[in-house]
């Protein structure tokens, strides 16, 4: 029960910090989550990626989302379309990149998309080693 209440109050915490008007400490709020494995809504991400004003936290949402093998198929979709009109290069470039990357394993394997491109969370490109180059 107190373990409960603990998380509780560290997502409550995390929420947050996400609204706050400092795009640093939205930033430095998203990124410590994911470290620590705080669960964050899958909707949650979607909205940073569309209505964040800070690109680097669209950013980090996006890798989030793109590399979350369990991220609604549908909802990805909806997402990378929204990433691909993003006004940041290195955003609409990430998307570009997974969608590229979803057409060539389409084309090679027998599921419909496969793993996502991503990055871990202590800035190595994980999609590096499946071949595929990464934003930023």
């Amino acid at each position: 029960m107190v373990i409960e209440r603990k998380a509780d109050h560290a997502l409550d915490t995390a929420l947050q910090g996400l609204r706050d008007p400092d795009e640093t400490v939205r930033y430095r709020v998203l990124f410590k989550c994911l470290q620590m494995g705080v669960p964050l809504r899958a909707d949650l991400l979607a909205d940073l990626v569309q209505f964040d004003s800070y690109a680097e936290v669209r950013l980090l949402a996006f890798r989030t989302i793109a590399a979350d093998p369990n991220f609604d198929i549908q909802k990805l979709r909806a997402t990378v379309d929204v990433a691909l009109r993003d006004s940041d290069e290195s955003v609409h470039t990430l998307a570009q990149q997974t969608l590229t990357f979803w057409e060539t394993t389409r084309k090679s394997t027998t599921t419909e998309y496969g793993e996502m491109p991503g990055t871990n969370l202590d800035g190595q490109n994980s999609s590096l080693e499946q071949g595929m180059p990464m934003a930023k």
